[in-house]
């Protein structure tokens, strides 16, 4: 058989999808409705991309090797937060510190890092955790001169993840 035969050719399809549009045959494009694409069914909070222009070493101030994107921090459900009001240790006035929650069971993961820590009365407790045993949690809060200070089982503990910090 030759290519021009029509004996065996496909049926003409009663509709097709162009570019995620659904055409029927026989019907002007500009009737159509655009079926809807796993994008177009999900919200994503806005979020701001910030283009690589340069990298900082000791040597100098050098363009990236290709191109790169830095991703905004958008805060983790169940984040909380610190704001600094006064410069203390390693942080300044201003500073912000996002902190993750963290249950007893996650405290040992924690050593050598700022954490907040409840205490009885509402009041609050950071510092560094320099021990933990048998449920109690060895502080150090920041600042020279500080004495170490013991908290007994408290409920939670937020752990200090990323550092805020205006220029």
């Amino acid at each position: 058989m030759t290519a021009s035969s029509n004996h065996d050719a496909a049926p003409a399809p009663s509709a097709v999808i162009i570019a995620g549009v659904y055409v029927k045959a026989g019907v002007s494009v500009s009737t159509v409705r655009t079926i809807p694409t796993a994008a177009d069914l999900v919200t994503l909070p806005a979020r701001a991309d910030l283009p690589l222009v340069a990298t900082l070493s000791p040597d100098g101030a050098a363009p990236p090797r290709r191109l790169a994107t830095l991703v905004a921090p958008q805060p983790a459900p169940g984040q909380v937060a610190i704001r600094i009001n006064g410069s203390i240790g390693d942080y300044r006035a201003g500073d912000e510190i996002w902190c993750d929650r963290i249950a007893p069971e996650g405290f040992a993961d924690a050593l050598n890092r700022d954490m907040l820590v409840p205490l009885p009365a509402g009041r609050l407790l950071f510092g560094r955790l320099i021990a933990h045993e048998a449920g109690r949690l060895h502080l150090l809060p920041p600042g020279p001169g500080t004495r170490t200070q013991t908290i007994d089982a408290p409920p939670w503990a937020a752990v200090a993840i990323r550092l805020i910090r205006r220029l």
